[in-house]
């Protein structure tokens, strides 16, 4: 699939497996993959889960949910994200540091 991030100056892409309809709302990050698993409760109809998704990674990282964009993946459990504002290094830490 090519690069998983980006380490450019510009926004960052990161691959996100969504996990519709699960008993709580998480972000588990996955750096040796270099994937993000987001569970939502929302049901994956009508779009529910994309925005609980995008919901959920945005506050998690402490961004606005504007700050985030699907880049592809509309309609599958596999996405690509793109963050703006913040970089590679940065969002990966964020990313880590609520996993404990």
């Amino acid at each position: 699939m090519g690069k998983r991030t980006e380490s450019t100056g510009g926004p960052v892409t990161l691959r996100v497996r969504v996990r519709a309809r699960a008993p709580g709302d998480s972000v588990e990050a996955a750096p040796a993959s270099r994937e993000v698993i987001v569970s939502v409760t929302a049901p994956a109809v009508e779009g529910k889960a994309n925005r609980a998704m995008l919901a959920q990674l945005a506050d998690h990282l402490g961004i606005s949910r504007s700050s985030l964009q699907i880049v592809s993946g509309e309609k599958s459990r596999r996405k690509v994200v793109r963050v703006h504002g913040l970089g590679e290094a940065e969002l990966w830490r964020r990313l880590e540091q609520r996993r404990a």
